[in-house]
């Protein structure tokens, strides 16, 4: 792979964020971000370098540095509807939600196409448990940009029809790495399970002491489960008896 000189005369910081584009790809996370400091010191304004300086830090659980850089980028370019979307994603790691959901909706407000943005807003509807609009605006995030592998694999668990949803999957999977893999796995292993039940209901013991049972799906609302099953010792006066109980850990 050729070398940019940075500050050559044929220099511009489009060609830095391609040839760190291509580093990334490659695996070289180091060479890549001096890349782009380098690229946004000659040229601060570059609101592509900053996004994907930021985005590659919180990637690399960089926090902090990612959100100086952020920072420093939407004050130089506070109508960047890219720059917010990153900002938001920042907020959103740190676990500030009302900073993350302003920074979302000033990104989708600046830009309704901005798919990212769409994508953080989902999610902030997802975290209050308002699942429903969540779905709906995973699928209207996947409808701009089919090929993000975050927004792939969030439509293909939450919004997709029985009819795409394993397609979704194994096309998001060939692209997720870590916690989003694992998320794209256990929902395949829901869709396995949803086929070998065949619309039989599921039952789970509501208590080891009352012959009462809920449905399976009921207790982990929706979400995935891996199904364990225990044996319980009840101890009734003189007599002792086992019975069987399942439980189920949602997949969070």
């Amino acid at each position: 792979m050729s070398t940019l000189v940075i500050g050559s005369a044929a220099w511009c910081a489009d060609d830095a964020v391609e040839q760190a584009i291509s580093e990334l790809r490659e695996g070289h996370l180091e060479e890549a971000l001096n890349t782009l400091r380098a690229a946004i010191s000659h040229d601060p304004a570059s609101s592509r370098a900053s996004y994907l300086l930021a985005e590659t830090l919180l990637a690399a659980e960089h926090v902090d540095q990612a959100d100086e850089v952020i920072r420093k980028a939407v004050t130089l370019s506070p109508g960047s509807a890219s720059l917010l979307q990153a900002q938001g994603d920042v907020d959103f790691r740190k676990g500030d939600i009302v900073k993350a959901e302003a920074h979302y909706k000033a990104a989708y407000h600046s830009d309704p196409g901005n798919a990212r943005a769409i994508y953080g807003i989902a999610r902030i509807f997802q975290c209050a448990a308002l699942n429903k609009k969540a779905s709906l605006l995973f699928r209207q995030a996947h409808d701009l940009d089919p090929h993000d592998p975050a927004i792939l694999g969030s439509f293909a668990a939450y919004s997709a029809k029985d009819d795409e949803e394993l397609t979704a999957i194994q096309t998001a999977l060939s692209e997720a790495r870590g916690e989003e893999r694992h998320r794209l796995q256990s929902a395949q292993a829901r869709i396995a399970r949803r086929k070998f039940l065949n619309g039989r209901k599921s039952w789970i013991l509501k208590s080891p002491y009352q012959p009462v049972a809920v449905p399976l799906n009921t207790l982990t609302n929706g979400r995935p489960g891996f199904m364990v099953s225990v044996s319980a010792l009840v101890s009734t006066g003189q007599t002792r008896r086992s019975c069987n109980s399942t439980l189920a850990r949602a997949d969070w």
